[in-house]
Parts: C-alpha cells; structure tokens; sequence
C-alpha cells in the first residue's frame, strides 16, 4: 500500500479509514511486510559494513 492509497481510503478526518485502521497504521503493516520479504531474499552475511571516519 502507497501513501496516496492509505490516505484515500481514509475519511476526511484521517483517524480511521474504510476498513477500520488509519493510513498509518497500513503503511506500517506494508513497511513490515516489506522488510520481512527483503530478508527472506537478501543474504546479509554478503553486505561489508560502512566504515567512517572521523572528520
């Protein structure tokens, strides 16, 4: 779910939409659900840390 979608499905007043949640509350739902399918697809033991320095 998109922002637009979220905030669309919501009344005028943004608390609750059609189907009983907020938008935000579906766009947290879609971050999870996003999050949970990147980790079953990327091996992470793979990614080399980010190393800084100090300026």
């Amino acid at each position: 779910m998109v922002a637009y979608a979220a905030v669309k499905a919501a009344p005028y007043d943004g608390t609750i939409c059609a189907l009983g949640r907020s938008p935000n509350s579906w766009l947290a739902m879609q971050n999870l659900h996003d999050l949970w399918q990147a980790n079953q697809r990327l091996d992470v033991r793979k990614v080399e840390k980010v190393r800084f320095s100090a300026a």
